[in-house]
């Protein structure tokens, strides 16, 4: 199974605890190998975090075993905001670092849920679309890091500085984003790849706001993080978010809502949050 996990919080020291009541959900159950002879299943797991202003990965880029518990992987971090996926090996692509996201460039990290099997058929042109400096920190193969990138180039198209801006507006970000998504939909068209268009998961974010976008019938998760408490004491002016794939629809059980089919979720620097068609 895969699972892609986004949280921004008020208080990077709180992370544990805003955390707790969810270590079942962040566990995640890898798929049995295709044949008992194949051995264990193979996957990765990577979190982009920040720190002091920059995102730092942890990437782990051959995972072998039933389950990978991304809670112990997040626990003792302090941070106010994160990506974190873990992705089954999907054509071998994924035995590499450079092919674990979420994937980073300057304050900017990215992961996407998905798979595009036929991918390389469009790389090629996929890259003369993007900028020189951009094109030269891509270091995999994956369509995640090809769209992170169109991304970028839809940013700086915008206006050259949008890439540095730390205080971008969210909808601007969600404008690149769309635009980047449209770019790679009709490269991908052109090119005669229809696998992999449909069922889209995104979540991208600088540090200071949070952008997560569902496309297709795969639901997306959000949970409204309030008051936590933290070595026998109430915070109660803690406020958060925590949004995941790959959960039933039980979930609503634990406070978890649905973030509707083609909808985007803006989080902002001051943990205002909307929820908007696209």
């Amino acid at each position: 199974m895969s699972r892609l996990v986004a949280y921004m919080g008020s208080d990077p020291e709180r992370l544990r605890a805003a955390l707790s009541d969810y270590h079942d959900l962040l566990v995640v159950g890898l798929k049995p190998p295709q044949r008992a002879e194949a051995g264990d299943t193979l996957a990765s797991t990577g979190i982009g975090f920040y720190q002091g202003g920059e995102v730092l990965l942890q990437r782990r880029p051959r995972i072998s075993g039933r389950s990978i518990d991304l809670f112990e992987d997040l626990k003792d971090l302090r941070t106010d905001t994160f990506l974190a996926q873990v992705r089954d090996a999907i054509e071998g692509r994924l035995a590499k670092n450079e092919n674990t996201p979420p994937f980073r460039f300057r304050s900017w990290s990215m992961t996407h849920q998905g798979s595009m099997p036929s991918f390389d058929r469009m790389r090629e042109e996929l890259q003369r679309r993007i900028p020189d400096f951009l094109r030269r920190n891509i270091r995999g193969q994956t369509a995640t890091e090809h769209l992170f990138h169109l991304f970028l180039s839809a940013l700086h198209e915008t206006g050259s500085g949008n890439v540095e801006d730390a205080n971008l507006p969210p909808s601007e970000v969600l404008k690149a984003l769309l635009q980047a998504w449209k770019n790679f939909a009709v490269i991908a068209q052109t090119q005669g790849v229809t696998d992999g268009l449909t069922e889209v998961q995104v979540a991208l974010t600088n540090g200071r706001c949070l952008c997560v976008l569902r496309k297709g019938q795969e639901p997306l998760w959000l949970r409204r993080l309030g008051a936590v408490m933290d070595g026998g004491k109430s915070y109660d002016h803690f406020r958060g978010y925590l949004i995941m794939s790959g959960l039933e629809a039980s979930a609503k059980d634990r406070g978890f809502e649905e973030l509707p089919v083609d909808h985007a979720l803006l989080i902002g620097r001051d943990l205002s949050a909307q929820i908007l068609p696209v």
